[in-house]
């Protein structure tokens, strides 16, 4: 997870980065919100691990 747009770590900075390592990388940048940006990442996991029902894994003030 990068920083928020604009901060020091934010996607633009680590493109040298993304772009030396090899095979597919994400960069998701921070909204700045623990809830959002924990959603994006149990989203995210759940996505690889095969878990189709991703509210099942979300803390329960987060399930919609």
């Amino acid at each position: 997870m990068a920083g928020a747009p604009g901060s020091l770590l934010d996607g633009a900075a680590l493109r040298p980065l993304t772009t030396a390592l090899r095979g597919p990388v994400t960069v998701y940048e921070s909204q700045q919100s623990l809830y959002k940006d924990g959603l994006y990442s149990e989203r995210w996991m759940a996505e690889r691990c095969g878990i189709a029902d991703v509210q099942s894994i979300l803390p329960e003030h987060w399930r919609e």
